[in-house]
């Protein structure tokens, strides 16, 4: 069995680079985009299986990537954990826009809570 894809989108190089080692020890192949354009273009010619995503990004933002993603038939099922630095204005409301496959943490990062849900999503022991 191949390994799992994972996206992670940042775009901030130091952020791309904390979240790639937190995770880089587990068996997945990771992607990495720095902008949510980047991103889409990932998500065209790869099949990935969750995206790290970070909300505050200028130009297309990662809940525009989400809405794009999650609006889209080869893409709608993708689990995505949503990253940010800080609780949105609006995250009492933000289960109801990305109801299904979705999770939210903030930063900084509990190691070990981001290792086991990305552990549960992708199914790795």
């Amino acid at each position: 069995m191949n390994n799992p894809n994972v996206l992670i989108v940042d775009d901030l190089p130091e952020n791309l680079l904390t979240l790639q080692s937190m995770i880089e020890d587990l068996p997945i192949n990771i992607f990495s985009a720095s902008s949510g354009t980047d991103s889409l273009k990932i998500l065209l010619r790869n099949k990935i299986d969750l995206i790290l995503l970070d909300i505050n990004m200028p130009g297309i933002s990662g809940i525009e990537v989400a809405t794009l993603i999650k609006g889209t038939k080869k893409t709608k099922e993708i689990p995505i954990i949503f990253i940010s630095g800080s609780r949105e204005k609006n995250y009492d409301n933000f289960k109801k826009i990305f109801p299904d496959n979705t999770d939210f943490f903030l930063k900084p990062i509990d190691y070990d809570s981001l290792l086991d849900r990305i552990k549960q999503i992708l199914g790795i022991k």
